[in-house]
């Protein structure tokens, strides 16, 4: 395997995911590339290696409902810091399933809110 893409939100899931990556694979074996709804901005603080989002913690405005927040955690941060590169933000999230429905007759939805 080359690469697992994992969904960023607090960081949790994907701290998690690389964690066990690199307990399965090793650091060189298996990239762990950070999926982010646009206007997270992880990829300046990866790069910083700090924490750069202004207080308070806002929910961001994305079809992706499950990886709304803003911010990683305060104890996820180092790792997903590590461990996790920046990939492609979700602005293209409805178009991708749009073509999952249309061409693979697959049914595909965001997270829902309690």
């Amino acid at each position: 395997m080359d690469a697992v893409l994992v969904p960023v939100s607090g960081g949790g899931l994907a701290s998690g995911t690389a964690l066990a990556t690199l307990a399965m694979k090793g650091k060189d074996c298996t990239k762990v590339i950070g999926v982010e709804p646009e206007g997270k901005e992880l990829g300046p603080c990866l790069k910083a290696g700090a924490r750069l989002w202004s207080d308070p913690p806002v929910f961001l405005a994305t079809a992706a409902e499950g990886i709304r927040t803003q911010q990683l955690g305060h104890l996820t941060f180092p790792i997903v810091c590590d461990l996790v590169e920046q990939g492609e933000n979700m602005t293209h999230l409805m178009d991708v399933l749009f073509v999952l429905f249309v061409r693979y007759s697959t049914y595909s939805q965001g997270s829902e809110e309690d």
